[in-house]
């Protein structure tokens, strides 16, 4: 098999299959900058910032509660009253337990706010280095001409390192769901990435580098007022937070609910099959219609709780939480 490892920019080249073992090892190569920079450049920014990495009192190890706290972290009375008859003690001290030991889970300020800032830089980087990429591209300001001579066309290095960073990025993200800070759209947001992992694969091999591009302007920007709002939160800068997440609603209803529905969306699901009939032949255009789809239902969910949060702030005297991605106990 010849590999083609001319990876300089400015130049156009067919896509290959085996190319996509790039973002594997570019999702590694990610985890790993992240874990270094989340411990050796964050965290010494958030200690310069005034934040503090608490040291929480333990709760004493005990087979059966551990047990019992695997299977499930809230408990209710009668299983508070079972497991203190069990273990001849009171209530109270399975009680006293459980607080001690939920508490050990509990992300600290400093941990959230080092996740937060390397999106917020990802995403920053990533939407600045896309909006270069396409400023100058007649397909974005045009999306039918992302269909014209759709088959003949070639990618420019500049899509392709774009599009397979990426990958690598939202590979890196689903790989690292599990050790993040516990969310409450923990399921939502799994979905959210392998519906987009799976999006970029199809992207690769239907030729849809152009469209993804532009999905990704739109996305990507939003996502950088939603790290930097986090950020302000755990900072305490109530002035800059409420800024910011203003901002951030305007830019996500105006992003995701007008601009990635009603010309993204509009352009693959009725421009593309009108210009290219034959897509409608083929399982895998209704395949990635089904995905765009599911991405646009979880826009509409999370808009729904970004809403709730601007109501909270706006007429009531309850503290800014992120109903969107922030764990229950943020």
């Amino acid at each position: 098999m010849r590999i083609d490892l001319d990876l300089s920019l400015g130049h156009t080249k067919k896509s290959s299959n085996w190319e996509l073992l790039y973002s594997i090892y570019g999702a590694l190569v990610i985890l790993i900058v992240r874990n270094v920079s989340q411990k050796y450049i964050f965290t010494k920014i958030g200690f310069r910032l005034g934040l503090r990495q608490i040291g929480m009192k333990k709760a004493p190890h005990d087979a059966t509660l551990e047990k019992a706290y695997s299977l499930s972290k809230k408990w209710k009375l009668d299983r508070v009253r079972g497991l203190a008859k069990q273990l001849d003690v009171s209530e109270e001290e399975i009680e006293s337990w459980l607080k001690l030991r939920s508490a050990q889970d509990r992300p600290s300020v400093l941990t959230k706010f080092c996740e937060s800032s390397w999106r917020c830089c990802y995403y920053a980087s990533a939407w600045t280095a896309a909006v270069l990429i396409v400023w100058d591209k007649p397909w974005f300001w045009d999306l039918d001409q992302c269909w014209s001579d759709f088959l003949d066309q070639t990618v420019t290095r500049d899509v392709w390192w774009h599009i397979m960073l990426s990958l690598s990025f939202y590979l890196s993200e689903l790989m690292s769901l599990y050790f993040d800070v516990k969310r409450k759209d923990f399921w939502p947001m799994f979905i959210h990435h392998v519906a987009t992992v799976v999006l970029l694969f199809f992207g690769w091999k239907c030729h849809l580098f152009r469209i993804f591009i532009a999905a990704l302007v739109l996305l990507d920007g939003t996502d950088i007022l939603l790290e930097l709002t986090k950020i302000m939160i755990y900072l305490r800068h109530n002035r800059m937070y409420f800024i910011t997440f203003f901002t951030f609603l305007f830019v996500w209803i105006v992003a995701r609910l007008v601009y990635f529905p009603f010309w993204v969306v509009k352009s693959y699901a009725k421009d593309a099959p009108r210009i290219l009939p034959f897509l409608r032949d083929y399982s895998v255009y209704y395949i990635i219609l089904t995905l765009i789809l599911i991405l646009l239902i979880l826009n509409c969910i999370w808009t729904f709780f970004i809403l709730k949060m601007a109501r909270d702030i706006l007429f009531t005297d309850k503290p800014y939480r992120d109903s969107r991605s922030d764990s229950d106990d943020n």
